[in-house]
């Protein structure tokens, strides 16, 4: 499927075991090139970048017959969901997905930029059922183009139509709620992410007084204690039983 349908970008919401089962079967050779699909395809890791909350692997793609052409996969594992419920903060799976789609950009300007026929390739998301968090994933990144686009979002709307192109997509509703928490996160706190190189420059601006006296970091540090506060009521609230 990945070689047919020009896949460049796979992404996995799940580790290979949580709470000591298996969730997921590691597909991918970890040192040297490795055969797959009954010799079909050979698969070479090429770079391994572990991060806090993910971890990011290139691999390049060879068909048997076909040695000549060689494909580039980036396979993006995010690593930081808990084995239990959803991640406590949106944060670090906000940044997963500006990631995931800062390599999916080049990527669509190299290929219209050899034909300008060729659609863009699909990204291949899983997890373990492929349901749950694919399904979080997925409504997320649609909402956060939506945001980008038209100023809107339509969680709902977005799940229900997943859901007729797929059982049980976003599967509990710890997940839907999780899903409205990050882009509330965005829509109140946009992109909070600095280069390296601008950082020195942006702490400067956040050290500069108001009017009122008060600097940027104070602002932002109040923001961070106001979140915490929502995040607990959000969580109270979902606990406390429905009278009828």
């Amino acid at each position: 499927m990945i070689w047919e349908q020009r896949v460049s970008i796979i992404v996995m919401m799940t580790r290979l075991e949580e709470r000591s089962r298996v969730k997921c079967d590691q597909y991918w050779p970890s040192r040297g090139p490795e055969s797959f699909a009954s010799g079909l395809l050979l698969v070479k890791p090429v770079d391994t970048i572990e991060l806090a909350y993910y971890t990011i692997r290139t691999f390049h793609l060879t068909a048997r017959g076909i040695e000549d052409e060689c494909r580039e996969v980036k396979h993006f594992q995010f690593t930081g969901w808990p084995d239990h419920g959803v991640p406590e903060y949106p944060i670090p799976l906000l940044l997963f997905i500006r990631r995931v789609r800062a390599t999916l950009a080049p990527n669509t300007n190299n290929m219209f930029q050899s034909n300008h026929n060729v659609e863009q390739a699909p990204i291949v998301v899983h997890c373990s059922a492929g349901v749950g968090r694919t399904g979080a994933f997925i409504v997320i990144d649609i909402m956060l183009e939506r945001l980008k686009y038209e100023k809107t979002v339509d969680i709902y709307g977005c799940v229900k139509a997943l859901r007729k192109q797929r059982n049980f997509m976003v599967q509990t509703e710890d997940q839907y709620i999780f899903i409205h928490s990050a882009l509330l996160e965005v829509i109140d706190a946009g992109n909070t992410e600095v280069p390296a190189r601008n950082l020195s420059a942006h702490i400067k601006k956040l050290r500069m007084l108001d009017a009122t006296g008060g600097s940027g970091m104070e602002l932002e540090f109040k923001f961070i204690l106001y979140e915490d506060t929502l995040t607990r009521l959000l969580n109270l609230a979902h606990k406390q039983p429905i009278s009828k």
